[in-house]
């Protein structure tokens, strides 16, 4: 069959990686120009009992983990994680991109609002195109307004950094409802983020809080960003000719917005589909949904959270079989079987 995919990011050529190895012929419409990139660039941690993503290569491994309240602290070291670079010229996105269009056309510098424009041509037309997804608005399988909104506030900050070595800190008030973290580029650069899924957003007071914290801690602000995210209700994912995938789908994680394991299942399980004519909605509800119902209590603990709260939650890492799974890289769900304060 002859595929369109509207999105050239990380669930966009990963699905178009898929179907060319079973044989299809696809083709990816980007509305970046060839030298743009989809997001900012940035450091992420994926985390062994958060969310690790086996498909991508990381930048390196993280061995140790600083964990911060305004009362408490934990020191974690190990087999922690993995470290991404993200976003720019340098990302896993533009490092995909680069590989991909060696052997299947990406089309920069298009923008595709619905289905239609493409329908003549393609058989079979996938939606990767972000958060607040034109194409799945249009052929109205998702709500018009989001159900939850998070959004990131990210510094490149210079200063003497640990490298190998990330800082979550939980403080309403340097991130109201959210958390801050820091990961080194280098020993001498580093990502400096606040993230937020509080109800009510305003960027300003977030970025002078993030800017205070950066002070307070000696760096100096280089570079800085802002990033949104959105989740919306879909009624289905596969309509028609139509199947959505990664962001455009809401489907990161709903506590903290983890994106790129979601988008690299989605759209390996959106290619299964197509080709073995599975039913694609019920393998996203299956495999990807129904493990968001546990983050989803994770989000409500944060979205109540005060300080206290914050206090217990980063003194859970203390329990001696926490640390000990978390050291040798276990899943979360073990980890907060332990944690009283997720009851």
């Amino acid at each position: 069959m002859k595929i369109a995919i509207v999105g050239a990011g990380i669930a966009g050529t990963t699905c178009a990686e898929e179907l060319h190895k079973l044989g299809h012929k696809v083709e990816i419409f980007e509305m970046i120009p060839k030298d743009g990139f989809t997001r900012p660039y940035q450091m992420e941690g994926a985390v062994h009992f958060f969310n690790n993503v086996p498909e991508l290569k990381p930048s390196w491994k993280m061995k140790a983990l600083e964990i911060t309240s305004k009362n408490v602290k934990v020191n974690l070291k190990g087999n922690i994680g993995y470290f991404y670079e993200v976003g720019g010229d340098k990302g896993v996105e533009a490092k995909k991109r680069r590989e991909i269009e060696k052997i299947i056309p990406i089309n920069y510098g298009v923008k595709i609002n619905n289905k239609k424009e493409l329908e003549k041509e393609f058989d079979i037309i996938i939606a990767a195109d972000g958060f607040r997804s034109k194409i799945a608005y249009e052929a109205k399988i998702r709500s018009e307004q989001p159900e939850k909104m998070g959004f990131g506030i990210g510094f490149t900050v210079e200063g003497d950094f640990e490298f190998e070595w990330m800082t979550i800190r939980y403080d309403n008030h340097y991130a109201p409802q959210g958390y801050t973290y820091l990961i080194p580029f280098n020993k001498r650069q580093a990502s400096l983020v606040s993230a937020s899924i509080e109800k009510v957003i305003h960027i300003k007071t977030h970025r002078d809080r993030l800017e205070e914290l950066a002070k307070k801690q000696g760096y100096e602000i280089i570079d800085e960003w802002v990033d949104y995210e959105s989740w919306y209700n879909f009624s289905t994912y596969h309509k028609d000719n139509l199947y959505v995938i990664g962001n455009a789908a809401s489907l990161t994680e709903p506590a903290f917005g983890f994106g790129l394991k979601w988008a690299i299942k989605s759209a390996k399980l959106c290619a299964e589909s197509i080709h073995y004519k599975k039913n694609y909605t019920n393998l996203v509800q299956k495999e990807i949904l129904s493990e968001f119902e546990f983050w989803k209590k994770i989000r409500r603990f944060f979205e109540r959270a005060e300080e206290k709260d914050y206090d217990q939650f980063v003194n859970s890492f203390k329990n001696p079989i926490v640390k000990m799974l978390i050291e040798r890289g276990k899943y979360a769900p073990i980890v907060f079987k332990f944690a009283r304060w997720l009851k």
